[in-house]
């Protein structure tokens, strides 16, 4: 899977904590739609934060398993992703946002580079807060399910029905979803986004399953480009969206 590809489902995959229509369950005296409320507004101090990805699927067109990780600092715009994909052991897929370029490189390919537009921030990366302010409105139901704790951390467990949109932004519009389950675990003390995870059944026996977990928010980030990426070939962005080195 392209790293880019992954990062943008990891923004779909925010996409479905929303405001929407809660049942009356409630923890704290708060239904669900007052917490998911409060954790859309909670992403606005999200400055830094470090978003772990880790999917399995069955698909007709894929089967495998996929593990991404991003730190992330919007406020100066740098960032670094690694990403392995089981359908390419023996390789990695490294990119890297600093000093207004974007250097990208796998295993088997010299580094390369493109002019890191505000454009090219914002489809890859975007701000920890607009991906949340800005596709997270949508959802057909919310339920608090319980309180569990995460990396130690006491979260509200929220069960989500997305809408169909939601559902199409993930690319299984056309088709029925027999079991599908999306939770968000949301801290008890900060309302933060800590876990994010779904769960689909295909009618013919498809399935995905993706967890992505998110930590170190608004904690310092030292990101540093490695001397080899120093010479890398630079492109437009053209260019750099064409390139082979992409995992097809």
């Amino acid at each position: 899977m392209k790293v880019i590809s992954v990062l943008l489902c990891m923004a779909v995959l925010m996409s479905v904590v929303a405001c929407g229509s809660s049942v009356s369950n409630e923890s704290n005296g708060m239904t669900a739609d007052e917490i998911l409320s409060n954790c859309h507004n909670a992403s606005n101090s999200m400055n830094t934060v470090q978003i772990h990805e880790i999917y399995t699927t069955n698909r007709l067109w894929f089967s495998g398993s996929g593990d991404t990780s991003a730190l992330i600092d919007n406020l100066n715009h740098s960032a670094y992703t690694v990403a392995y994909d089981s359908a390419f052991p023996n390789e990695s897929m490294e990119v890297y946002a600093l000093d207004e370029w974007l250097y990208t490189r796998n295993s088997t390919e010299e580094w390369i580079k493109t002019q890191l537009t505000e454009d090219i921030w914002n489809s890859i990366y975007g701000s920890p807060q607009q991906q949340l302010l800005v596709t997270l409105q949508n959802y057909t139901q919310a339920s608090y399910i319980s309180m569990e704790s995460v990396d130690g951390t006491n979260c509200y467990k929220i069960d989500i029905t997305p809408t169909e949109s939601q559902m199409n932004a993930l690319g299984l519009s056309g088709l029925t979803i027999k079991i599908p389950t999306f939770n968000a675990w949301i801290a008890e003390n900060n309302y933060y986004l800590m876990k994010l995870s779904f769960n689909l059944t295909i009618s013919d026996g498809e399935w995905l399953s993706e967890i992505l977990t998110y930590s170190n928010i608004n904690q310092p980030v030292n990101i540093t480009l490695p001397a080899a990426a120093e010479n890398a070939e630079a492109l437009s962005a053209t260019e750099w969206m064409e390139e082979s080195w992409r995992w097809q």
